[in-house]
């Protein structure tokens, strides 16, 4: 092989190397690398109902079809990777979830973990017309994963359904119980 013949099959491997395999991501989804390239539609954002306020939540990940009859674009985020604060709520308090969505979610399901990731719950099923945290946990840190499923094929039998899924994480700090006692009345 010569010389001319090697340089062009090394420029050409490289240049399809980086065509195909995209430039490095540093972990963003396919649409802030390749803008317009993947049209996703607006995604469902999630957020707690918290007593001091609203708790927006980190995106885990999302698997949703670019169009009608075409693919899907999934992207899974690092696991916990964007919670920094875990606010505090009392123990056995219920925190709705807020949605921002064009339709309502078919599904809906909580993940529990502990702030090291070791799996307390597992998929336990919310209300999607009114989805609600019960958080009966004892005192300590938590990671949240809430997951909602919008159908893609909503005509479809419930069985035959396809599904579009985000999911956010969010951070809480189950506080103990109070064990003061009231006082005793003055005499």
């Amino acid at each position: 092989m010569t010389a001319p013949l090697k340089a062009f099959l090394a420029v050409l491997l490289v240049a399809t190397t980086t065509f195909a395999c995209g430039p490095a991501s540093g972990g963003q989804p396919a649409e802030r690398e390749w803008p317009g390239a993947w049209p996703v539609p607006p995604l469902p954002v999630m957020w707690l109902e918290h007593p001091s306020g609203s708790i927006w939540g980190t995106p885990s990940h999302y698997c949703w079809r670019i169009k009608a009859g075409g693919g899907r674009v999934c992207h899974e985020y690092e696991f916990w990777s964007g919670i920094d604060d875990y606010p505090e709520t009392a123990p056995g308090k219920q925190i709705p979830v807020g949605i921002e969505s064009e339709t309502t979610p078919d599904r809906m399901f909580v993940q529990t973990f502990t702030r090291h990731g070791n799996l307390m719950a597992d998929f336990v099923q919310l209300a999607p017309t009114y989805p609600v945290l019960d958080l009966d946990l004892a005192p300590g840190h938590y990671n949240i994963r809430v997951i909602g499923q919008w159908p893609d094929n909503p005509g479809a039998a419930y069985v035959d359904r396809l599904y579009n899924d985000v999911a956010y994480e969010f951070g809480l700090r189950i506080r103990a119980k109070s064990s003061c006692l009231p006082s005793a009345p003055a005499r």
